[in-house]
């Protein structure tokens, strides 16, 4: 775990000062030249963590930064032919999407992880795959938005997935939680093999109140 730090996290000058590993679990606690890290394995982050061809999960999370919201992480996907991916990264992610076209990925876990790893921000963040469940997770006052469940559209030089995704944050003054929502259009090439994706987010609802005063 330390590894994927200095491969894809570490600053060139960044040097390590202390770590310690929690044996027998899969975490890891790290103190740089600059900053602090605990890095972990968490294996039902993301629907992709069950693929055959993922071997495992690996978070890496800032822990000497006070921040409003959740601290500032890093997400690995490992594979089990060794191969690491970095998931902040947008460039992985869209090659990732070809494997979509291919049938080894899903298109809801694909969906996740760009609605995880791709749109900043947010407490908690969750592709709406049934859309009356999702609204009767929140309360009925809240005036949400008109959504869908995840939509898949095969033409003969690429494949298209829509869906909506979901964040929770909280208001700057007061506290009150708010949810933004986002329409994602994402275009997987089928041609060339391997031709990585492109996906736009358009905002639907931006702070739609989850508390009262409505």
């Amino acid at each position: 775990m330390l590894d994927l730090l200095r491969r894809f996290v570490f600053f060139d000058d960044e040097t390590v000062v202390w770590s310690k590993d929690y044996a027998p679990h899969p975490a890891l606690a790290v103190e740089t030249s600059d900053r602090l890290f605990n890095v972990r394995v968490v294996p039902d982050l993301l629907r992709v963590g069950a693929a055959p061809w993922v071997e495992a999960l690996v978070v890496a999370i800032r822990e000497d930064q006070e921040v409003e919201g959740p601290a500032p992480q890093d997400v690995f996907l490992l594979r089990t032919d060794g191969e690491a991916l970095h998931l902040r990264d947008p460039g992985t992610v869209a090659a990732l999407g070809a494997l979509v076209v291919t049938g080894d990925l899903d298109p809801v876990a694909y969906a996740e992880v760009l609605a995880s790893c791709q749109w900043p921000g947010g407490w908690f963040k969750q592709v709406v795959t049934d859309p009356a469940a999702w609204r009767g997770e929140h309360p009925p006052e809240a005036d949400l938005p008109q959504v869908e469940a995840p939509q898949v559209q095969d033409t003969d030089d690429a494949t298209r997935l829509t869906f909506f995704a979901s964040r929770q944050t909280t208001e700057v003054v007061g506290g009150r939680p708010v949810l933004d929502v986002s329409r994602w259009t994402v275009r997987i090439p089928k041609t060339p093999h391997g031709a990585p994706a492109a996906w736009d987010c358009a905002a639907v609802a931006d702070a739609v109140p989850l508390a009262p005063p409505w």
